[in-house]
């Protein structure tokens, strides 16, 4: 959409007589931008930077590296091998699947002979534990035990055949495997008797155990300062604001109704972090894996108390109860859509690391951009200030797209070299947005907004939300990706439909 009116913003940035240290850090942005001050904390999750006209707190996908002292990047295997401590000590060892999930995330930087010595403790916790060993290399499924371990009951009753079977029974397995190892145990004699059920108690015990752990690191995911209320009372207000604010746009009379939403989702936005914290420290493989252990403890819980019923041999207890949300949670960390039944508050939640996956996909997709189509930090903040204004507004925010980015620049150039300021274009194969989308690779339906004037990304964005018919064109439900390029003070920004991580 255009605007004809050309509106020209001029940005004057003054330095209120303060300097930077002589010596100090510099935090390199993926935007390709850097922050000089000192760094003064750093988290999974952000890293706060003293500057020297305040305190800049930086979302840490957003961060390429820190250079301390203006010395160069730290060593990568020292650096990899002090985050592994700090959070080995920031975990329970005793607790098998939380070194297993350490280990997915040493594999996952290449840090192999370290995995393998997460795998191996989490094998001696459990040593059953069939994932870990699958990541040492052991086969032969869930009935065989690991090196060393003693299947539980097997001193009880005697023969490899009894010990192989109670081992199914422990660590799961496919419904014929189960149905066999239930089979030989049923064809004991009856004087074993007995000691087979003192040796099945055993195993119901160590499940019960495991299941217990598993619940607690779900609950410790949940853990939250505060009480629900306030979040509650929060999400309410921004929702009501939200509403309004789309509609005053939909009116084209947004400005003070768009103010007041942006404030309340700043308090919502404060409020999501901090809960989400312990979540996104996970990397969603590792996620995954928590999750999977967890279901897996549970029905393997389910299915021996179910056949102890059988047998009358079941106790009155009631199995420790998976916290609903922390599974949500975890599953919506990995990727995946698990239905549950949530409160307002972790339904928001679940939504919001959603749209947590689409940012964390835009880093992902400038750092392994190829240079020559790698979008410039002007490029990348514009993309920045449409997402931020559509979370605030309740918008997804959008996926970057290269062949959006590429539509973009070539008409931004087209406009810059031929003089002309408009949606239609003289270049042949290019004339409408939908012939340069084309152009570019881009199958999907989409939308096109153009500014000329601005310097700075801000500005343009200002300019854009400062027009009703380009603020609903931005905020359009429909786009799914987005592209900016820049040439000069000429500005386009290209939209689609079409999902990277949907395909």
């Amino acid at each position: 959409m255009s605007s004809r009116p050309v509106l020209v913003a001029a940005l004057l940035l003054v330095a209120a007589g303060a300097a930077a240290p002589a010596r100090a850090d510099v935090v390199r942005l993926t935007s390709g931008g850097v922050v000089r001050g000192q760094v003064v904390s750093e988290t999974r999750t952000e890293v706060v930077v003293r500057t020297a006209s305040g305190t800049a707190v930086i979302p840490r996908r957003e961060v390429e590296a820190i250079e301390r002292d203006g010395t160069g990047p730290d060593d990568a295997v020292v650096a990899l091998e002090a985050e592994y401590r700090r959070r080995l000590a920031a975990i329970d060892r005793s607790d098998a699947e939380a070194r297993y999930a350490l280990g997915l995330w040493l594999k996952a930087r290449g840090a192999k002979a370290l995995a393998r010595r997460e795998f191996e403790a989490a094998v001696a916790l459990d040593p059953a534990h069939r994932f870990a060993r699958e990541e040492l290399g052991a086969r032969g499924g869930a009935g065989r035990t690991a090196p060393g371990a003693t299947p539980a009951g097997a001193a009880l009753v005697a023969g490899p055949e009894v010990g192989a079977a109670l081992s199914v029974v422990r660590a799961g397995g496919p419904a014929e495997a189960l149905a066999l190892a239930w089979r030989t145990l049923d064809a004991l004699d009856v004087s074993a008797r007995p000691a087979l059920a003192a040796a099945l108690h055993e195993v119901e015990r160590d499940l019960r155990r495991e299941l217990e752990r598993a619940a607690r690191r779900g609950r410790d995911l949940l853990a939250r300062q505060g009480p629900e209320a306030a979040r509650l009372r929060a999400l309410e207000r921004w929702r009501a604001e939200r509403d309004e604010a789309l509609a005053a746009v939909a009116a084209g009379q947004p400005a003070a109704a768009v103010e007041r939403a942006r404030a309340a989702w700043a308090q919502v936005d404060a409020l999501q972090r901090r809960d989400l914290r312990p979540v996104l420290e996970l990397e969603p493989e590792a996620a995954a894996a928590v999750r999977r252990a967890l279901l897996s403890a549970r029905a393997r819980l389910a299915v021996l108390l179910a056949a102890l019923d059988v047998r009358g041999l079941a106790s009155d207890d009631p199995p420790p109860e998976l916290p609903a949300p922390a599974l949500a949670l975890l599953a919506a960390r990995a990727g995946d859509v698990a239905a549950a039944d949530l409160g307002p508050w972790d339904a928001a939640l679940v939504e919001r690391l959603g749209w947590e996956r689409v940012l964390a996909h835009n880093v992902a997709v400038v750092r392994s951009a190829p240079p020559a189509h790698r979008p410039t930090p002007d490029e990348l903040e514009q993309v920045r200030l449409t997402n931020e204004h559509r979370l605030a507004l309740g918008r997804p925010p959008l996926e970057l797209d290269l062949r959006l980015v590429s539509a973009a620049r070539g008409h931004a150039d087209d406009m810059a070299r031929l003089g002309f300021f408009d949606h239609a274009s003289p270049v042949p194969g290019c004339e409408s947005p939908h012939d340069r989308l084309a152009r570019a690779g881009y199958a999907g339906a989409g939308g096109e907004n153009i500014a000329l004037g601005p310097d700075a990304a801000r500005a343009a964005h200002e300019q854009w939300v400062g027009s009703p018919a380009h603020h609903r064109n931005l905020l359009d439900p429909a786009w799914r990706a987005v592209g900016v390029g820049r040439a000069g003070r000429l500005w386009t920004q290209c939209f689609g439909v079409e999902s990277a991580l949907d395909r």
